[in-house]
């Protein structure tokens, strides 16, 4: 039966999905999305498809995702928080350094006749507002994404991403000045590789799920050739996309990007081993190791040995060990001065120079840390908010990935696992989070992974309420036949 109101439904489920994927094109662009322009564009995309996808009725809920989500808006709460004008007495009591910044600025445009500021916990409230509506915008991202989930368009939004990924390795290589790293669209190399993680986590999960349904390809072929060809060459060419996206994070030469690539690698291999459809963990463990290996094998055959000799040695346009653990050191320095709700979200520029030593002659926006950057900038509220966040994906895309009946599901939920363990790795001496293009598409992507679930259980509850076919032309006709297992990998 169709309508005005279903006729508006499929419009508002195009146009979300449009407006996705013109986000994966274009986030990247210029430089990770750091420009002002570039974190307009995130929020217009972002908040237009929150727009668009709240009139999609049919959409599967977020359920157990809340755990995660709200917490993300909480943080952004927090941003709001932090730019509320506050009286001097109360912002004193809970901020006691933000209230004294604020009563000298005063005092200073006092002299000049200025109008006086108003206490706030932010010492800058600009960038607190810039980096408040980021973090809207990624919940956005995440809910718009879910909303219209479906295997089609995950398909499609997923392959995007990796060919979006390899047209960047493309352009980096071709930009690349001799004796140069890599960094494409980025200005950093470093956060070229943590882009590119995403799509390898995508990638190895399209590879994974390629080996799980192998076998059912194999049984519909007709001779021991055609059988051969249908299990393993999708399998193939799924492991030459991940070997090329492999090959992007070794020409940039970022040790980070590296370690976090091979220790995730080995992450998700030992999750996909755990998942209910591996019946035969020594096959598969044999086939996806061959994948990982000919991926790697391709890749260094591709690069040579540069990018292994690189990891084990220093670089000096990079920031050193040293340098990085001197920088977290005097970061703490900065916390204690705004221990429990922060010097506002974007602030660590400002923060970071009241404490910074006479003899370090350099302007400090990051920390090189992610977490350490978080705790500066939020205090511990806002650590403990994003902790608990991540915290919640990881256990819930972890579970789906080794429980979920539907393979495609628990490809996904592999996918949404790898890019966020990487991502944390990597940030850990790193702020890929930091970056625009990366927190926005990683939103995108846990949001489609996270509507696979989602879509998985309301298939469940409609065959719990007697919509499952229960003949064998029901079954034809629907193209539901065979056991359980069958079943649940043709039903979308």
């Amino acid at each position: 039966m169709t309508g005005p109101r279903s006729a508006l439904e499929r419009v508002a489920r195009a146009l979300t999905l449009a407006l996705l994927a013109i986000g994966i094109v274009s986030f990247p662009l210029p430089y990770g999305g750091v420009l002002p322009g570039g974190r307009l564009l995130v929020q217009i995309l972002a908040f237009s498809a929150l727009a668009s996808a709240a009139l999609v009725r049919s959409r599967p809920g977020l359920g157990r995702a809340r755990l995660a989500w709200i917490p993300l808006l909480l943080l952004g709460a927090l941003g709001l928080v932090q730019i509320v004008p506050l009286p001097h007495s109360l912002l004193a009591s809970i901020s006691p350094v933000s209230a004294e910044i604020h009563a000298k600025s005063n005092e200073v445009l006092a002299l000049f006749g200025r109008a006086q500021l108003p206490f706030r916990i932010s010492i800058a409230p600009t960038e607190t507002v810039q980096a408040t509506l980021f973090i809207l915008a990624c919940a956005s991202l995440f809910y718009a994404a879910a909303a219209v989930s479906t295997r089609a368009a995950r398909r499609r939004l997923g392959w995007l991403l990796v060919f979006a990924s390899a047209a960047h390795l493309v352009w980096a290589v071709s930009a690349q000045r001799e004796e140069d790293r890599v960094h494409g669209a980025f200005v950093n190399p470093n956060h070229l590789a943590g882009y590119l993680e995403i799509a390898l986590a995508i990638a190895f999960a399209f590879v994974v799920e390629s080996i799980l349904t192998g076998r059912d390809r194999e049984a519909q072929g007709r001779d021991p050739f055609d059988r051969l060809h249908r299990r393993w060459t999708p399998v193939a060419w799924r492991a030459l996309a991940w070997g090329v996206i492999l090959i992007g994070i070794l020409v940039t030469r970022s040790r980070g990007g590296i370690a976090a690539a091979v220790l995730t690698t080995i992450v998700v291999l030992i999750v996909a081993l755990s998942s209910r459809h591996v019946r035969h963990h020594r096959m598969f463990a044999i086939a996806g190791s061959l994948s990982v290996a000919a991926g790697v094998a391709i890749a260094f055959l591709t690069t040579g040995v540069y990018p292994l000799l690189r990891f084990l040695t220093t670089d000096p346009r990079d920031a050193g060990s040293d340098t990085r653990v001197t920088l977290w050191r005097i970061s703490v320095e900065a916390w204690r001065d705004f221990p429990v709700l922060g010097s506002g979200l974007g602030t660590f520029r400002e923060a970071f120079r009241r404490v910074q030593p006479d003899g370090m002659n350099m302007l400090v926006e990051q920390a090189h840390s992610d977490a350490v950057q978080m705790l500066v900038t939020g205090g511990i509220a806002g650590l403990a908010l994003a902790a608990v966040a991540f915290g919640a994906m990881l256990a819930l895309f972890g579970h789906g990935a080794i429980t979920a009946r539907h393979r495609e599901a628990g490809a996904w939920a592999l996918a949404g696992l790898g890019a966020i363990v990487s991502l944390l790795l990597h940030g850990l001496a790193e702020f890929n989070f930091s970056i625009p293009a990366i927190p926005a598409t990683l939103a995108i992507v846990a949001g489609l992974a996270w509507g696979a679930g989602g879509e998985e259980a309301k298939g469940e509850r409609r065959r719990a309420n007697g919509d499952r076919p229960r003949t064998a032309t029901a079954a034809a006709i629907t193209g539901i036949g065979g056991t359980p297992e069958t079943e649940m990998e043709n039903v979308e």
